[in-house]
């Protein structure tokens, strides 16, 4: 797929469905005890980030074993089909550091399923758009396997 086939897919898939694959089991309510905005602070630390990344980037390649995946990291447009292992890890690992501003997105389009996984520079988790069951159960299996965890708004 080139950039401009992949514009379409993203726009359409970010109207879908979709649910996270986060670091914690469900969304902190908004009146909880705890101290979510520090212990989120303790995860964006550069040690931690890497950390993420390696999590994130293990499950989508453990992902790409049983989906073609086609990768687009942004804001440069990189489109790549499958892309090797090294080098998908090196892009996770580069858009989820806090040093590195040359890939602040990345959307991993899986076309036979018509899903997405995106990863924002600045988030602690990834957005899973319009899985159909079985690769939300795939999903939410490779997740486990990495001490993440799959939930959608609803599950609060």
């Amino acid at each position: 797929m080139t950039v401009e086939e992949t514009q379409d897919p993203i726009e359409r898939l970010l109207e879908k469905p979709y649910c996270l694959i986060d670091i914690l089991p469900y969304q902190v309510p908004a009146d909880a005890k705890g101290q979510y905005f520090s212990i989120e602070q303790y995860f964006l630390q550069p040690e931690e980030r890497m950390r993420l990344a390696k999590k994130f980037a293990r499950l989508v390649l453990r992902l790409n074993c049983y989906a073609e995946i086609v990768t687009v990291c942004l804001p440069d447009d990189t489109s790549t089909r499958n892309a090797a292992p090294a080098q998908l890890e090196a892009w996770v690992k580069a858009c989820v550091s806090a040093e590195q501003t040359d890939i602040q997105m990345i959307y991993f389009l899986i076309p036979e399923a018509d899903a997405m996984i995106a990863l924002c520079q600045d988030d602690t988790y990834m957005t899973l758009y319009n899985p159909n069951a079985r690769l939300r159960q795939l999903v939410a299996q490779l997740a486990m396997a990495e001490g993440l965890f799959v939930w959608d708004k609803q599950d609060i």
